[in-house]
């Protein structure tokens, strides 16, 4: 009877550590599905992001006034920008870079709307010497 019940038990102990593991991965899973990479090209946002900065994207996060924003090109939807958020309103927002002589923004082509936004920009990680939160 003993054997039996250690059996049992074994065997619960065994199912419970799959059930953890199983919903582990699948919060890791739902968690990653929420951030994004980004690497900056160009020089639109200096001298806050530099070309080559990496960066983690909170998806589907709304932006707030002065967030950093990645949303598809309007021109080319392949091709994504990151800009400021300068004024945000119910659905639109004025997407703005830093650097205004160098970069091709809202002045150009207009409010983004809210819903286009890829996310909003969170943590500078490369290069790590200037690793910050943004």
């Amino acid at each position: 009877m003993n054997s039996l019940k250690n059996s049992a038990l074994e065997l619960l102990a065994k199912a419970g550590t799959l059930l953890l593991l199983g919903s582990s991965a699948a919060a890791i899973v739902k968690l990653a599905k929420r951030y994004q990479r980004f690497e900056v090209v160009g020089d639109s946002m200096e001298p806050t992001l530099s070309a080559g900065d990496r960066l983690l994207i909170r998806r589907g996060a709304v932006p707030a006034e002065g967030s950093l924003i990645v949303f598809p090109d309007p021109r080319d939807q392949d091709h994504l920008l990151i800009k400021r958020a300068q004024r945000v309103s119910a659905g639109e927002v004025v997407a703005v870079g830093d650097n205004p002589i160098a970069s091709t923004d809202s002045r150009h082509f207009g409010l983004v709307a809210v819903s286009d936004l890829i996310g909003v920009a969170l943590l500078k990680y490369s290069p790590s010497a200037s690793v910050r939160r943004l």
